[in-house]
């Protein structure tokens, strides 16, 4: 139940998973035609890619888009975005139906995790990220973790 009280903590997921989304891009089949504002438009049938981690990052819909805040995520912050701004699980009808259970396994492993430990980055070994399938780092994620007592 203390879960769903966390709210800062969802909004550092949230932010984390913007900023390093796990799954940086997907491919689509259109259903049905598509015209965008510009005029220009995609026939049906067309494979197209969409680019979360561009987007997670675009200057039209994030102010200062690399800059870690969580508040980003606020209700208040939140509530003028358009919803398919933030695609960290996809959306429509290929929405991640692990979602929930994702965000609880996250609270719950962050919420023991520093209970324990205060944890920095090891700022002589910052990740590399590389984008496969998923969003990973090339060189691991290097931590300090200090032992709280």
């Amino acid at each position: 139940e203390d879960l769903g009280k966390m709210t800062y903590t969802t909004m550092c997921i949230k932010e984390s998973l913007r900023l390093f989304t796990s799954v940086p891009f997907v491919f689509r089949y259109l259903s049905k035609p598509i015209t965008f504002p510009d005029g220009r438009s995609l026939p049906a049938g067309c494979q197209v890619g969409l680019n979360f981690f561009a987007l997670h990052r675009n200057r039209d819909i994030w102010q200062d888009p690399e800059i870690y805040d969580p508040l980003r995520f606020s209700p208040e912050n939140s509530a003028q975005r358009h919803s398919h701004a933030f695609l960290s699980f996809s959306a429509g009808s290929r929405n991640c139906i692990g979602q929930q259970f994702a965000m609880i396994e996250m609270k719950v492993a962050l919420a023991l995790t520093l209970l324990r430990f205060e944890l920095c980055p090891n700022p002589s070994k910052p990740p590399t990220p590389v984008a496969q399938i998923t969003l990973r780092s090339s060189n691991g994620i290097h931590l300090h973790l200090k032992k709280i007592h």
